[in-house]
């Protein structure tokens, strides 16, 4: 027998053989799919869940605590009492039931200091007449500022003057002064409003300006 036949003849015993034959495989049923991945190759199923934040319901959980005050309006009965004073709702300058006053300041810009010892007058204009009225005499401490010369409540729409003794106080410092006296005149329009006059002095000049 040559080798080809015997080749051929193993063939055909394969092919029909009901153990060995690949007759055997084909008619054979395919495992499921699932079945033939290994559990521990398998991937894990993905739990979405768990990584959802999660809110609390309407009406739990923590809130943010609402203020217990406000702050009130300045024309309100709020202001004589509450957690504020009325001096920080009401701002200078607004009506609130108490007029404002006059002060002054003096200062000497010769020294860098304040002027201490100085005294000052304020008078005001009457009408008919045309004539001062003295109203009120200070004399300026050593931080050059003196008690109201108009006190809370007594300022009145007018025409007003400041009459500052300069000489008297150079004099005892030493110096001559080339005014004699400072006069400073000015007009109340709005007695509400509060009032500050300063002054800055030396032998040979001044300026004042309206302060607050």
């Amino acid at each position: 027998m040559s080798r080809c036949t015997f080749t051929l003849l193993v063939l055909l015993l394969v092919g029909v053989s009901p153990q060995w034959g690949w007759r055997h495989y084909m008619a054979a049923p395919l495992e499921p799919l699932g079945r033939a991945v290994s559990p521990r190759s398998a991937a894990a199923p993905l739990s979405i869940t768990q990584h959802v934040p999660t809110f609390p319901e309407h009406g739990h959980g923590r809130h943010r605590q609402k203020r217990d005050w406000v702050i009130p309006p300045t024309n309100c009965p709020e202001n004589e009492r509450g957690p504020f004073p009325k001096k920080l709702v009401q701002a200078d300058g607004m009506s609130g039931g108490m007029n404002g006053s006059l002060t002054t300041h003096v200062l000497n810009t010769a020294t860098g200091l304040p002027a201490a010892g100085l005294v000052v007058r304020l008078a005001q204009l009457q009408e008919p007449g045309l004539q001062w009225r003295e109203l009120a005499e200070r004399h300026t401490d050593t931080d050059g500022r003196c008690r109201p010369l108009l006190a809370a409540g007594q300022a009145k729409a007018g025409t007003y003057k400041l009459r500052f003794e300069t000489a008297e106080y150079w004099q005892r410092l030493g110096h001559t002064s080339f005014y004699p006296f400072v006069e400073v005149v000015f007009t109340i329009v709005d007695p509400v409003q509060k009032l500050h006059v300063p002054l800055l002095i030396s032998p040979y000049s001044y300026t004042t300006y309206r302060g607050s």
